[in-house]
């Protein structure tokens, strides 16, 4: 239990220490606790290739066909958990390279049996989540065209015409085109 002095103390310190002031140090500490990435609030990061990852994304967007809105959400979720475990794979790596890299370096130190155990841990319940949620949001996307399809099969024939023309004249603008894409690369 804290005495009051300690208390008291900690208080004070508290409002000298406010944390940074300007637009770049607030940049900068937001990334302090940076390690993998995996919980990242931003798909891609600024030492990544956003380029390579607009490719993933056009690439899935061209193999499974979104027209709904909530389709084309999907598919880029998808895209930021497949791009996530690559992420997660050149953490992983790097992570073994600098594990070997100690005991290199330290060849009569005992480093302990456990050394390195708890992130390769961490890490491997990172990817068995980031897998079962691609899974996951791959089985919703079969689901959402399946019923969409569903409904264009039970209306009355000659009421409703549809070809991949129209559909794609009309897609969503949830669902980046190309153009949309270059943009952003910008």
């Amino acid at each position: 239990m804290a005495t009051e002095k300690q208390i008291e103390a900690n208080r004070r310190n508290a409002r000298s220490s406010t944390g940074p002031k300007t637009a770049a140090g607030k940049a900068s500490s937001s990334r302090n606790a940076l390690k993998h990435g995996v919980l990242s609030k931003h798909a891609v990061s600024q030492y990544e290739d956003k380029e390579e990852y607009e490719a993933l994304l056009q690439q899935l967007i061209a193999d499974l066909e979104p027209d709904a809105a909530i389709e084309c959400v999907l598919v880029e979720r998808l895209a930021t958990l497949f791009w996530r475990e690559k992420r997660l794979a050149e953490s992983e790596a790097n992570q073994i390279d600098r594990l070997h890299a100690e005991a290199l370096a330290f060849p009569l130190a005992d480093l302990g049996r456990d050394h390195g155990f708890k992130s390769q841990y961490l890490i491997g319940r990172y990817q068995g989540m980031l897998g079962r949620q691609a899974r996951e949001t791959l089985h919703d996307l079969h689901h959402m065209k399946q019923q969409r399809l569903a409904l264009i099969e039970q209306a009355p024939r000659g009421m409703l015409t549809i070809n991949s023309a129209f559909l794609r004249a009309r897609r969503s603008p949830w669902c980046p085109s190309s153009e949309h894409l270059a943009q952003l690369a910008a």
